[in-house]
């Protein structure tokens, strides 16, 4: 039996792909990488050039974002394809 924790994740990829890019598409991606609390707490942006704009509420948010970033980067590779998400930036609140 495989674990759900190791197919939701090819699952969600192989739906995705599927679809055309959208904000919704990306936003949807973030909130399955980063989860329900940090995606209520940050806004994202992917422009054409493939880099992901975050924007985090608080300075806490952007520090947790910042530090993450390698790894969300990398689920996000996961879920959308490579070639799309090229790097992440993360800046402070509004």
């Amino acid at each position: 039996m495989i674990p759900a924790r190791e197919c939701v994740p090819k699952v969600l990829s192989e739906l995705l792909r599927g679809q055309p890019m959208s904000k919704a598409k990306v936003s949807f991606a973030w909130r399955a990488s980063v989860g329900e609390v940090m995606a209520r707490s940050t806004s994202v942006q992917l422009d054409q050039t493939g880099t992901l704009r975050v924007r985090a509420n608080t300075d806490h948010w952007r520090r947790e974002t910042a530090r993450s970033a390698a790894i969300i980067k990398r689920r996000l590779v996961e879920l959308l394809g490579n070639g799309i998400v090229k790097r992440v930036i993360v800046s402070g609140s509004f």
